[in-house]
């Protein structure tokens, strides 16, 4: 075997690599992709094609000198694919000892500027929507007078999840407790119809085919509330909202107790819990659902890890055969305006996901993550 057929090879085996990477970015979200796990792909192609030209060399008896040189590619395609798993582990440590000093400063800040205690404050909030500087937070301890959507401030919503959304046809949308979860998941307010979502940083996020709405959130002006810290914060507003903030101490793998205080100050305080926890710590801390259990709005289907991903079920109808379909909502990597994702693989009850594909072998599949499947399913 001649050397530059060896090379020839090689290269090709790497071409047919690059090329796979570029077919699978559509179904892929593509912010979360970076040079080095393009590099550990075409790594892998490399090693792949080094071991098989070596068995190939082996089997047609080839001098000293190509064997030599068909080796090289296994270890240096080894060492990046190494080099790419331990700089992987290297930076979410870095990573979290930037959240970890964030925190840090946030609870210093905190202690050296409280926020004012004034029951006359206004009640006024920022938005995604309408951001204003002169905002003012809304007070609750000791008062039942808490807003149902705190971060909206004096805004009354025109458009809900509810109005939004019709269920599909046949189905008809199930009771729920009026001052549940479930029911204030039901009421959030949405943009206009056809907003784009937008990333924390303003600009949009590059895929816009994969939701049907958006919800009327703020992201913040950090990298923070990705999937999982998005259901933190919509279970920590509703604790808020019901005049329970302190029920927020036993939200998952929570790092620093909530001492009382204003909106503001309770707005801060979530970004210390969403930089400390993810979908890992949701996946270890959360109750998983009982067997039978019937999906409702307010559950939550989280694959552990790093990294992982974890969406909210926010709505919930039933058909006369008894049939569930659900409405899911989902942030994403990196930080991202929180968005009732479409149902790519049922055109006709998209945006709604039918329950049972939980238990089929395809799984229940949302926008830019593998499939979920009843083990997935974890209950507050």
């Amino acid at each position: 075997m001649r050397l530059a057929n060896v090379l020839g090879i090689l290269f090709s085996f790497m071409v047919v690599w690059i090329l796979w990477l570029w077919l699978l970015s559509p179904w892929l979200e593509p912010t979360t992709w970076s040079l080095w796990e393009a590099i550990k792909i075409v790594g892998a192609g490399g090693l792949v094609a080094g071991i098989s030209l070596t068995v190939a060399a082996v089997n047609e008896r080839a001098d000293a000198a190509t064997f030599i040189l068909l080796l090289i590619p296994v270890p240096l395609f080894g060492f990046i694919l190494a080099a790419g798993s331990v700089r992987g582990m290297l930076l979410d440590e870095h990573q979290q000892r930037q959240a970890a000093s964030a925190k840090v400063i946030a609870a210093q800040q905190l202690q050296e500027h409280p926020a004012p205690a004034k029951a006359s404050e206004p009640t006024v909030a920022p938005s995604a929507t309408t951001p204003s500087p002169t905002a003012k937070p809304t007070r609750v301890r000791g008062s039942t007078a808490a807003p149902k959507y705190p971060w909206l401030g004096d805004r009354t919503p025109t458009r809900t999840l509810e109005t939004a959304v019709p269920p599909p046809a046949g189905f008809t949308r199930i009771e729920l407790e009026g001052k549940g979860f479930g029911a204030w998941l039901r009421g959030l307010p949405m943009l206009p119809e056809g907003s784009p979502v937008l990333l924390w940083t303003g600009a949009p996020k590059p895929r816009q085919d994969q939701h049907v709405a958006v919800v009327d959130l703020d992201v913040g002006n950090q990298n923070l509330q990705q999937c999982a810290d998005a259901v933190i914060r919509l279970r920590a507003e509703y604790l808020w909202a019901m005049g329970r903030a302190s029920h927020v101490n036993q939200l998952p793998a929570n790092p620093k107790h909530w001492e009382g205080g204003v909106w503001k100050a309770f707005r801060r305080h979530l970004n210390g819990v969403m930089a400390m926890t993810g979908s890992a710590s949701m996946d270890a801390h959360m109750k998983k659902a009982p067997a039978g259990h019937r999906l409702q709005p307010g559950d939550v289907l989280v694959q552990g890890g790093f990294p992982g991903h974890a969406v909210m079920v926010l709505d919930a109808a039933d058909n006369a055969k008894g049939e569930r379909a659900v409405l899911i909502g989902q942030s994403y990597m990196p930080a991202q305006q929180f968005h009732v994702v479409v149902n790519a693989r049922e055109s006709a009850v998209s945006p709604w996901l039918r329950e049972a594909a939980l238990d089929e072998e395809r799984g229940l599949k949302t926008p830019s993550w593998w499939p979920f499947r009843g083990k997935d399913v974890r209950i507050w």
